[in-house]
């Protein structure tokens, strides 16, 4: 019964097999009989063999352990090997020379089968550039001079002269992280067939002695173990649960020989069925599967995850999520044929889902996580709860109220959809699984050890019920308050029918782990360990039951379909005075011809003109994703990728785009095409697309190269390319292909960490460039078999370049900046832009005419080779934070890039004043009266000042912040001319009482961001900022400390009416309110989910508040009700103003402005 590690056959007939436990069995007739023999050791055995004789053998395991026998194993003597480590796998030639490796890079040699002496087999270079120690799991000659050993970070060795020198060969065993799973053994057939084998199904095979390594897809997802080839084509492999595994055509294609290889080879750990036939269930190792006829057969799913996969939920027959490690979430909206994978906001393990309808759901895991999502998965974003232990289970009534369990005892528990938790005392210190609740009062909760807690309100107090177990209970479910089902640990499944006063259990049929449950109108369906996956009936489970088994055909009939009645909405109060046209971030830029071009961006954008770029147009897209690359290979034919696997297509210009189904969330970076035919997309984790036909199809290549993405591509043809990117431990990377992109060799690797070459570019077949953001660029003359390196000392960020022949080319960056050489890169000149904004992509269509696009909607155009640039479209879009109005004519506004706009006209027209600075202004605010003083404060707390309404601006000077900081403020308020506080980053609070001059830190009892202060009297201050902190200053600011406001989200607004009531919003449209003085706060509810940024109350009884995507709302009550209002923009809103005169004014994302239309005419 003990585990076997290895075995050995020196023909048909006779074996022998080692494992756990000093356990040696041998065999004579093929393996029909097994006989034991004595190792006189209980240590494990990893592996072993036998001389072709039969007699003399060797087995090798723990604790250094070496065992050597004579005659064929009847007795086995323990050898001395100096070894210091677990020896892990062995290798002879004959009964002298022979080989052992283990853990620590350990690996020994002996010329005389006596003495063994440690061999360093790893170079210093290797040393150097892999700084990670193995541990060696297989060794294997197949002549007299070459072998090869593999091991932990997915290493193969190979020797070429009998071990005297090892080379790594590059594996493409795919990475976990910045280390690549481990290769757990190899074989080779003769010196050029090989095969090595790793964890989660990975398999790569080689045809020429390993110098180029090519990963297979195996179909499945367990751990490997053992492989062996038994031709040239031929290959077995052998893992976990009895895996086995057969190739006859050297790893092409694979067919599953024995043992489970499908879904029920893992753990399940929940399940889901919509009806009698249609379910799902989701385990270990990535496992999602799906049935269509009750569970009788099994559809698997191919997701890209190697972690466990925890929870499942669907709302209805076709949509659902799975949670599971490493914070993975994937969706389905087609009843889980396919899944595609969400951006989650940890990567933390996720261990119970719950989703209240298509948009708004909530998962819980590790160190306390809750993640939360208003809009069906696209966004997710953490909510903090009270607790940094485990979370496994959880469950929402509605919006508002819901609780999440876990470990130890933990019960939580919000009333407000999770913006705030509060704990519940449960009594117990046991790890707590599953939570129902059937109402707002009666819930129920399993853990640990067979307990179950009863409340019947709502978690004030939780009371004990005897489950007569002391398994582990993992789930509940009542279908009124006194029928109701736990399924735990070996086959544990308890009933009750009177509330849980008493608990029946039932025959499970089953001794495995049961970990979820599922009800159908007529069937319980459980799912667990090993797979396993049973169906109940009312005769099996019992009449007591049968309310239970209904419950799905309850909620059809109980649950009405309710119409929304639609939200009030207050039109005609605001009025757009402010709106900047271009406000896109231009990513990319392509032209086929000096006429015919386009650019593509943030939010979806595409712009196209036909006039050389005189005039720009939008066309279409249809996605609002980030787009980052564009080809053209006529004025008709055009590609487009982006983020989040957006890849749309056209053949009319782009007059109408077409979206591609590629089943990918990964970020697309880089299209290239060969001809029409055969192109390749670069994406994420160095994988890639590839079409043979046009486009029509796309084909996935994972290469295993490395886990970051490329970041440019080029192809000399079908077979030949060259790729640019970044190996797992951060180091610049450029490799090669010469089979379309499925075997990579690598070319170049930097010895520093911390690197990435940005761009690649070939002139023609032998000359190329490539180039880091910052000093590096590449070079190659033999079309890259080998690269020089070249030096170019810029201070700023290079983004892009392009060479229109070998000699003249340009880079551009960070700041307008563009440099040009005509040499080849050995001289560089600077050109003039007269632009601030970042340039991320330049483009040339010959040697004079080029174009560059960047931040803000920048467009720029030479038709000089660069010694003009004209700009073609420039946005005056930036965002703008802060306004200060003396009345409802006069009034500046402030923002990023030292934006400072004036308007005398009601914002009529706004002027520019120059700032004589480019960071982001924090704050601004003038003399009352008619004199003309004025400040403004920087980001990094510099004060700008103006005598004359800002004709002009001086920063001031001589002038002191104590200590000299790295600041990032984020907002100011002076109560008086001479005094002011401002916050920011990491906790920050500065002071000032000489008007700007000297800044001093005040002591801050936090490190969490700070986004707002407000003073509603002189010497009581209040301030707000990110995981809900809330802190009050008494004693004239100078002393600060906190106040509990229930809540952990970011918090961004706040606005005092009074000495004693005051308003806070933040994240997921968070409202809080007090009555006095900040001792208390309550919610308000808000109706959104949406940011809010600031909020400005006229009195006690209105107010406002500003956020995401245009939304204002408004309140008449002292915030009891609150009521949207119609702006006119779907920018985001990020403060309010209030002039003396009453007026009211909005700034926002892009520069927008908004004026109250009770002003707007005076």
């Amino acid at each position: 019964k003990n585990e076997l590690k290895a075995v050995h056959f020196i023909n048909n007939k006779k074996g022998w097999a080692v494992g756990d436990k000093g356990t040696i069995i041998y065999t004579m007739d093929g393996g029909a009989h097994w006989n034991q023999q004595q190792s006189n050791t209980t240590a494990t055995l990893n592996d072993v063999q036998f001389l072709k004789n039969g007699m003399e053998g060797w087995a090798v395991g723990e604790s250094n352990k070496l065992f050597h026998t004579i005659n064929g194993g009847r007795t086995w003597f323990q050898e001395k090997t100096d070894a210091d480590v677990s020896l892990t796998g062995l290798f002879f030639f004959n009964n002298k020379e022979g080989w052992l490796i283990g853990e620590m890079d350990r690996v020994y040699r002996t010329h005389d089968g006596k003495k063994w002496r440690e061999f360093q087999y790893r170079s210093d270079e290797d040393w150097n550039r892999v700084q990670l120690t193995n541990t060696n799991y297989r060794i294997q000659f197949v002549n007299e001079k070459d072998g090869w050993l593999c091991g932990t970070d997915g290493s193969i060795f190979h020797t070429s002269d009998g071990g005297e020198t090892w080379e790594r060969q590059e594996s493409h065993i795919p990475s976990n992280g910045h280390v690549h799973f481990p290769a757990t053994s190899i074989h080779f057939f003769d010196n050029k067939h090989g095969c090595a084998v790793s964890m989660v199904g990975h398999i790569v095979t080689t045809n020429d002695g390993g110098k180029n390594w090519q990963l297979r897809v195996s179909g499945i997802r367990n751990t490997l173990y053992n492989v062996q080839l038994t031709g040239p084509k031929e290959i077995w492999v052998v893992g976990e649960y009895g895996a086995i595994l057969y190739s006859n055509d050297g790893g092409e294609t694979w067919t599953i020989r024995g043992g489970k290889t499908d879904f029920t080879a893992n753990d399940l750990q929940d399940v889901h069925f919509a009806d009698e036939n249609r379910g799902w269930a989701v385990g270990n190792r990535g496992t999602i599967t799906r049935t269509e006829d009750g569970g009788r057969t099994w559809i698997t799913n191919d997701v890209d995850s190697w972690g466990s996969l925890n929870s499942l939920y669907f709302i209805n027959d076709t949509e659902g999520w799975a949670i599971g490690e490493m914070g993975r979430i994937y969706h389905t909206t087609d009843g889980g044929k396919n899944w595609l994978p969400q951006r989650g906001a940890t990567a933390l393990p996720l261990y119970g889902v719950y989703f209240k309808d298509s948009m708004e759901g909530w998962a819980v895991g590790a160190l306390g996580s809750v993640v939360h999502t208003i809009d069906g998965g696209q966004t997710w974003s953490e909510q903090i709860s009270p607790s940094w232990q485990t979370l496994y289970g959880v469950y929402f009534l509605n919006s508002n109220e819901g609780w999440a369990v876990g470990w130890p005892g933990i019960i939580i528990h919000t009333i407000n959809g999770g913006l705030s938790w509060e704990k519940q005392e449960s009594d117990t210190f046991n790890e707590l699984y599953g939570v129902y609740f059937f109402d707002s009062n009666h819930g129920w909760v399993v853990g640990q050890f067979g307990e179950i807690l009863y409340t019947e309100n709502g978690g004030k107090t939780w009371q004990f019920q005897k489950s007569g177990v002391e398994k582990n209970l993992r789930k509940v479910h009542f279908a009124n308050t006194r029928v109701g089902l736990v399924a735990g640990d070996t086959g544990t499944l308890l009933v009750t029918s009177n509330g849980g006063k008493t608990w029946v259990k039932k025959d499970s049929g089953t001794d495995k782990d049961l970990h979820g449950i599922s009800f159908t109108g007529k069937s319980l369906f459980a799912v667990g360990e090993k797979g396993i996956t049973i169906k109940y009936t009312v005769d099996t489970l019992g009449a007591d039951v049968k309310d239970l088994l209904s419950i799905g055909e309850k909620r059809k009939e109980e649950i009405p379909i309710v119409e929304e009645t639609p939200k009030p909405i207050e039109k005609g109060i605001w009025e757009v005075v402010r709106q900047p046209k271009w406000t896109i971030d231009f990513n990319d830029v392509f032209f086929v011809d000096e006429s015919n071009g386009w650019a593509v961006g943030s939010d979806g954008c595409i712009v196209a003109t036909n006039d050389g770029g005189k005039s720009w147009h939008q066309q279409i897209s249809g996605t609002t994703k980030p787009l980052t690359n564009i080809f053209f290979h006529d004025t008709l034919d055009g590609w487009v990728c982006g983020e989040d696997g957006v890849l749309l297509h056209t053949e009319d210009g782009g007059n109408t785009w077409s979206s591609q189904n590629l089943a990918t969330a990964d970020g697309l970076w880089k299209i290239f095409f060969a001809d029409r035919l055969n192109g390749w997309i670069a994406k994420d984790n160095a994988s890639l697309l590839r079409t043979k036909d046009g486009g029509k199809t796309w084909e996935v290549y994972e290469t295993g190269v490395t886990n970051r993405p490329f970041s440019d591509i080029y192809f000399k043809d079908n077979n030949k390319g060259i790729a640019v990117t970044s190996t797992a431990l951060g180091r610049a990377s450029i490799i090669e292909t010469s089979d379309g992109g499925k075997i990579w060799k690598s070319k170049l690797e930097s010895q520093e960490r911390g690197r990435m070459i940005k761009r690649l570019q070939f002139i023609n077949d032998k000359t190329a460039y490539a180039i880091e953001p910052y000093e590096i660029m590449y070079t190659t003359s033999d079309g890259g078999g080998t690269w020089d390196t070249m030096k170019l000392g810029f201070d700023k960020r290079i983004s892009d370049m392009f060479f229109i022949n070998p000699e003249r080319g340009w880079l551009s960056g960070d700041k307008g900046f563009i440099t040009y050489t005509n040499d080849g890169g050995k001289n560089w000149q600077t050109q003039k832009t007269d632009i601030e904004e970042d340039i991320n992509k330049i483009h040339f269509i010959n040697e004079s005419v080029g174009w560059a696009v960047g931040n803000m909607g920048t467009i720029i155009q030479t038709e000089d080779a660069g010694k003009t640039w004209k700009i073609q479209l420039q946005g005056d879009g930036y965002s703008l934070r802060k306004g200060y109005f003396i009345d409802s004519k006069e009034g500046w506004v402030i923002g990023d890039n030292g934006m400072i706009l004036h308007t005398s006209n009601g914002g009529k027209t706004w002027e520019i004043q120059d700032s004589k600075t480019t960071e982001r202004l924090a704050g601004v605010g003038f003399a009352e009266g008619t004199s003309g003083w004025g400040w403004a404060l920087t980001s990094r707390g510099k004060i700008l000042y103006t005598l004359d309404k800002g004709k002009k601006w001086d920063i001031q000077k001589n002038q002191r912040v104590i200590p000299p900081g790295n600041y990032f403020i984020r907002d100011c308020q002076f109560i008086r001319m001479n005094e002011g506080w401002a916050v920011g980053n990491e906790g920050t609070i500065i002071h000032n009482v000489d008007g700007g001059n000297s800044w001093t830190i005040s002591d801050s009892p936090t490190s969490w961001t700070l986004n707002k202060v407000n003073f509603p009297g002189y010497g009581i201050g209040w301030i707000v900022g990110n995981n809900g902190t809330i802190l009050y200053g008494g004693s004239e600011g100078i002393i600060w400390g906190f106040r509990e406001g229930g809540t952990g989200v970011n918090l961004h607004g706040i606005d005092f009416a009074d000495m004693v009531n005051g308003w806070v919003v933040g994240e997921f449209g968070l409202i809080i309110h007090t009555k006095n003085a900040g001792t208390s706060w309550n919610g308000q509810k808000s109706d959104t989910k949406l940011t809010l940024y600031d909020v400005e109350f006229i009195s006690k009884n209105e107010g406002y508040a500003v956020g995401q995507n245009g939304l204002v709302l408004h309140t008449t009550d002292g915030g009891e009700t609150w009521i949207m209002q119609e702006t006119g923009t779907t920018n985001d809103l990020y403060d309010i103003s209030l002039a003396p005169d009453g007026s009211l004014w909005i700034i926002g994302k892009w520069g927008i402005v908004l004026k109250h239309l009770s002003q707007s005419n005076t």
